[in-house]
């Protein structure tokens, strides 16, 4: 807790230490429970100026945790005026700008906590994210190792450094960072989240759900575990059962249209009429990509526009987008039961060598189950 110099009207000293409280407690789990408390921090007249910028990061952060940007940037600029050698508002402003696909100016303020603060591993940790979101995966790993030198038990730079060598197809390596990281952390559902896709990589899709089921038990209500395991499932051709996880995942997460054009795409291999689920959860969904396939599998583009959609002015972002795009077209001529343009589309897919992108497994997936089908005897 900030405990501030509080008043000498023991009241008002009640109240802040109060909203002290409720505010450090919930800006991580339930920002909008925060925010209000936050904000009497702020506007309150009986903080020392140290602690004034600390009122502004924890609000910056309640913001940030709520996608509002924008307020959060405001907030800790705010910090930064009142106090501009504190390392932390720079972090914090990082976390937001890389939120918000301003990655150069995530680096940038990145690099000013850690002139300000040397040992600061979170700083390190969190430019590794953005250079690994930038494609940039040596100097993302550089990063995380130094994160990891400053604080060897740092189970979430050792998970970071894991995906990273899943984004560069080195599956083992990621495995035995993410056995380090359960160690840590074994009641952690994420870290068998993150080594269940490093065995997806490896098309070992039994060790991937033995991981997922596992997770799923330490965390049943994640969607993003749930949805994993749906798309495991759905690799298996198991797809009722992808189908299933899918859903809950998608009543956990209603505005995620990733998971919601993958549960379209597992109910119509499963033989249902999957159309009318998907057009009552579109309005709900989020408008950012992939959400353009869900209007691409109601009939609202055609392919040429869809797939001009998934270009993008940052070429990292644009490849892994374009990767996408050709893993939904090529589902929706297999579903059409053309296996010859699904095959081209699935080929293009996977050539943007995107290796720990769900839709690259997948297509990986369809051309074995094409040539597998196309092999047996008539």
């Amino acid at each position: 807790m900030l405990l501030f110099a509080l008043a000498s009207d023991c009241r008002a000293q009640s109240q802040l230490a109060i909203d002290d409280e409720q505010c450090e407690q919930n800006v991580a789990s339930h920002p909008d429970a925060a925010l209000p408390h936050c904000t009497a921090l702020v506007e309150s007249r009986q903080l020392s100026q140290d602690n004034h910028a600390l009122a502004f990061i924890l609000r910056g952060s309640a913001y940030r945790n709520m996608g509002d940007y924008n307020r959060a940037i405001q907030d800790f600029n705010a910090a930064i005026r009142i106090k501009p050698e504190i390392a932390n508002a720079y972090n914090n402003r990082g976390i937001a700008y890389d939120y918000s696909g301003q990655y150069d100016r995530a680096i940038q303020d990145y690099d000013q906590a850690i002139r300000l603060q040397p040992n600061y591993p979170d700083a390190f940790n969190n430019r590794g994210l953005v250079y690994q979101e930038k494609g940039e995966y040596d100097q993302a790993l550089q990063d995380f190792d130094q994160a990891i030198r400053l604080k060897p038990d740092y189970a979430e730079a050792i998970a970071s450094r894991a995906s990273t060598y899943v984004s560069k197809g080195e599956y083992d390596r990621a495995i035995e960072e993410c056995n380090r990281a359960i160690k840590l952390e074994p009641n952690f559902a994420g870290d068998f989240n993150d080594r269940a896709i490093a065995y997806l990589g490896k098309r070992d899709y039994q060790r991937a759900l033995q991981d997922l089921d596992h997770a799923v038990q330490l965390s049943p209500q994640d969607p993003h575990v749930l949805a994993t395991r749906g798309i495991t499932h759905f690799y298996r051709g198991e797809f009722r059962a992808a189908a299933n996880d899918l859903m809950l995942a998608l009543r956990l997460a209603p505005t995620e249209p990733s998971t919601a054009v993958w549960l379209y795409l597992a109910e119509v291999r499963s033989g249902e009429n999957a159309g009318d689920a998907l057009r009552k959860s579109s309005p709900r969904l989020k408008t950012i990509w992939p959400e353009p396939a869900a209007r691409f599998y109601l009939g609202g583009l055609k392919p040429v526009d869809f797939l001009a959609l998934s270009k993008s002015t940052d070429a990292n972002k644009g490849r892994k987008q374009r990767c996408q795009a050709y893993f939904f077209l090529g589902e929706a001529t297999l579903i059409h039961g053309d296996q010859t343009e699904a095959r081209k589309m699935f080929q293009e897919s996977v050539a943007t060598r995107v290796l720990d992108s769900y839709e690259y497994m997948g297509a990986m997936t369809e051309l074995d189950r094409i040539a597998t089908h196309q092999g047996k005897p008539q």
